[in-house]
């Protein structure tokens, strides 16, 4: 766990009685130093390589419309899975599998990435019964100059060097500009930067063809990047009334591999107003 961080929740107008906490984030979550309105009462993020993970607080009275657990829990969405986890020898009511759609980055009519990842090859079909290529300024066409590129094998080779299967300090002194801007455009910058310190940086998941043959599709019929984030949510009743909402968020494809860190802060979480 890191220092304890200064996040008091502060009294919102949904519960002017509450009494203020502080909270512990879980390892490489971080405050956000974001103002804050009702019912969000905290926020703490993670950076990750597509996106960030955030583990979000609200509360609610018994009184405001939405400060009835049911009526909230069935507002989550059709599919959220109602499911009890044992975490540390304690019994916690989840729910889970929900997916939130978002549309980000706007594909550009160029191609931004190709002073640093080439034009060779050139986009891929969609399938080879139709004319319609990867648009050049999508991120589905970037993702695969990166594997062309071998971007995945650079970062498995670091990671097994950095796990002590060889000089790791030889690796990134020999690692070249181009191989680092490489590793800057596929990646993000927070990843080269923590090769560049000798830090630990995470298995990334390699993307299928299949995978970025759906991506560019969404990329022909929106004219942006769709975004796939999955929650979990907890309720955590109050005395006399009312609710925490203690949320998940992360990009899908790394949603599992956060959920010790919500374990954790779900054992963490005792405000003094939380009914046990």
């Amino acid at each position: 766990m890191e220092a304890l961080a200064a996040v008091v929740l502060a009294t919102s107008t949904l519960l002017s009685t509450a009494a203020p906490i502080t909270l512990t984030p879980p390892e490489g979550y971080k405050a956000s130093d974001a103002r804050l309105g009702a019912p969000i009462v905290a926020v703490f993020s993670k950076r990750l390589h597509d996106g960030e993970a955030a583990l979000i607080v609200e509360r609610y009275a018994a009184e405001d419309p939405d400060g009835d657990p049911a009526v909230f829990a069935r507002n989550l969405g059709a599919g959220a899975r109602r499911a009890v986890r044992k975490i540390g020898g304690r019994a916690f009511e989840l729910y889970e599998g929900i997916d939130v759609e978002t549309f980000t980055r706007q594909v550009q009519q160029g191609d931004p990435y190709a002073e640093t990842l080439g034009t060779s090859p050139s986009p891929p079909r969609l399938s080879f019964f139709e004319s319609r290529r990867f648009p050049k300024g999508g991120d589905a066409y970037r993702l695969y100059r990166c594997i062309e590129l071998d971007a995945w094998r650079t970062l498995r080779r670091y990671r097994s060097l950095k796990a002590g299967e060889g000089d790791l300090a030889e690796f990134r002194s020999r690692l070249s500009p181009v191989q680092r801007q490489v590793v800057s455009t596929c990646f993000g910058t927070g990843i080269l930067m923590a090769m560049a310190e000798g830090e630990q940086v995470p298995d990334i998941p390699k993307p299928s063809m299949y995978r970025l043959r759906i991506m560019a599709r969404d990329e022909w019929q929106y004219g942006s990047t769709r975004k796939v984030e999955r929650e979990s949510v907890h309720l955590r009743p109050i005395r006399g009334g009312g609710f925490y909402a203690l949320r998940l968020r992360a990009p899908r494809e790394a949603f599992s591999g956060e959920k010790d860190a919500f374990d954790a802060f779900l054992t963490a979480f005792a405000p003094p107003d939380a009914a046990p």
